[in-house]
């Protein structure tokens, strides 16, 4: 009755489906964003070149595992894209569901006591009215049944935009943008910290050391998408 009355339709294109899902994506749209990255490493989700990582060995990370759903292109790309604003809330929420079901058994062996999605400044969050991170936090927090604390980080000043910055400019960037919000709450805590996409790592980097900081035991990275440069 409810699907007659309210006719379930794909998040990403519109087009009528079957029935509704907890992923409201058509069998096309699900394909199209499908970008599995090949070979990544376990740390920090780049696809990794004869069994080594280079990414890592240049750069000191705060956490110690990253999970993708899929590298940052095509229809992965624009789907991220999309999740930036409250209108696309449904095609996030699916986004969850998918990223949640690869997630179970990283989750297990990361040993994940809690669930902190990267925050937005209250500016940016006014301007887009929605924040992809948290959305997408509280879909895996409740699929895989984990606490998730939605303000567990706050965002002091607005940074400017990362996608035009060269990896050092990123990091001096996001300098002390995050705080934790109370300083006991995650000790020895397994933290899985959630963002819609990454690209040098910077922002999930500051927030795992402030985490870090405040006494978190260890902090694991997920997103829908990965950055991996151009394809070959």
């Amino acid at each position: 009755l409810r699907d007659w009355l309210f006719p379930p339709v794909c998040s990403f294109c519109g087009i009528r489906i079957a029935r509704a899902e907890p992923v409201l994506l058509c069998n096309p749209c699900r394909c199209s964003l499908d970008r599995p990255i090949d070979t990544p490493c376990d740390r920090c989700a780049m696809p990794q070149i004869a069994d080594h990582c280079p990414w890592c060995a240049r750069a000191r990370y705060h956490f110690s595992g990253t999970l993708a759903w899929g590298a940052y292109r095509d229809g992965l790309r624009q789907a991220v894209m999309r999740a930036k604003q409250d209108r696309w809330e449904p095609l996030t929420r699916s986004l969850a569901v998918l990223l949640s079901e690869k997630l179970i058994p990283f989750a297990e062996n990361w040993k994940v006591d809690t669930i902190i999605p990267i925050p937005t400044h209250w500016r940016r969050r006014w301007q887009r009215l929605t924040n992809a991170a948290e959305v997408l936090a509280v879909g895996i927090g409740r699929n895989l049944q984990l606490p998730v604390f939605p303000h567990g980080l706050v965002c002091r000043r607005l940074a400017g935009k990362q996608g035009m910055l060269t990896p050092a400019a990123r990091r001096k960037n996001v300098r002390g943008v995050y705080s934790v919000t109370n300083q006991h709450q995650f000790e020895g805590k397994n933290v899985l910290l959630v963002d819609d996409v990454m690209t040098t790592g910077a922002t999930v980097n500051e927030a795992s050391r402030m985490l870090l900081a405040a006494g978190a035991a260890n902090v694991v990275v997920t997103v829908i998408a990965r950055g991996v440069g151009r394809p070959n």
